[in-house]
């Protein structure tokens, strides 16, 4: 019987970061079927969104806190 593996993939988020940086590779890793989750770093305004370098903002689907307590022993 084989066995079949979704892969992952976490792009992190941090205030100033590149708006096309983080498209792209969101967009690139999707397209080839991976499930991709976007995590914040450090700071996050009132309403948990990250704002980059060029004034978008992006809101993140977890804070990366948040994970690292889902994964703890």
């Amino acid at each position: 019987m084989a066995t079949t593996t979704t892969k992952t993939a976490l792009i992190l988020l941090a205030q100033g970061s590149e708006e096309i940086e983080f498209t792209t590779a969101y967009d690139l890793l999707a397209r080839a079927g991976i499930k991709v989750t976007s995590a914040s770093v450090g700071e996050v305004d009132s309403q948990g969104a990250i704002k980059c370098s060029r004034g978008v903002r992006i809101l993140p689907d977890v804070r990366l806190e948040d994970l690292e307590e889902e994964v703890s022993p």
